[in-house]
């Protein structure tokens, strides 16, 4: 493994003084596109909550005009390139990034099947005064298809950054082959 990625410039941990410009750049603008990629993903794969307890059938009119979906994808991928130029980590950006989205798709879904109203920021402004007109009344929060393809789909992709593909692919070969 190690000879992988000794010889494969995108998986150092830092870049060799002699290399030419292009590999340079392509070694700095690995990481940072790949987040963005898989940021872009990940609002792609939390558009699936958007929809509520409805009909799946009305997902691709989220994605019938290209400003609605830029609008649903650019916001995760934006805060995950923030989080890495601030951390440096790519998995721990992905994932954080994907904790915020994530919970507050899931709120909109809840909202959604409990009320038949999305989300909005003002809602956000007054949690404390929701739970106590809630009083005693009790919500039942469950564990749906939707929910856990869209939770496994933003693990699997955190998971994948923090081993790259490579490493996935390259230890079961290593180990078959010694």
């Amino acid at each position: 493994m190690t000879y992988v990625l000794k010889h494969i410039f995108l998986f150092r941990r830092e870049p060799d003084l002699s290399w030419d410009g292009w590999k340079k750049a392509v070694y700095y603008a690995y990481r940072p596109l790949s987040l963005l990629c898989a940021g872009s993903g990940m609002g792609l794969v939390l558009l699936i909550l958007a929809v509520g307890p409805y009909s799946c059938e009305i997902l691709p009119g989220y994605m019938a005009r290209w400003e609605t979906l830029v609008l649903n994808i650019a916001p995760p991928a934006l805060l995950a390139l923030a989080l890495y130029g601030v951390i440096e980590k790519a998995w721990l950006s992905f994932l954080i990034s994907g904790m915020v989205f994530g919970t507050l798709a899931l709120g909109n879904y809840y909202k959604l099947c409990f009320r038949s109203d999305p989300l909005y920021m003002e809602d956000l402004f007054h949690l404390r005064e929701a739970s106590n007109m809630a009083g005693t009344v009790r919500y039942s929060l469950f564990l749906d298809r939707r929910i856990l393809i869209a939770l496994f789909g933003l693990f699997l992709v955190a998971v994948l950054h923090r081993c790259t593909w490579i490493r996935i692919l390259i230890m079961p070969l290593k180990t078959m082959i010694c």
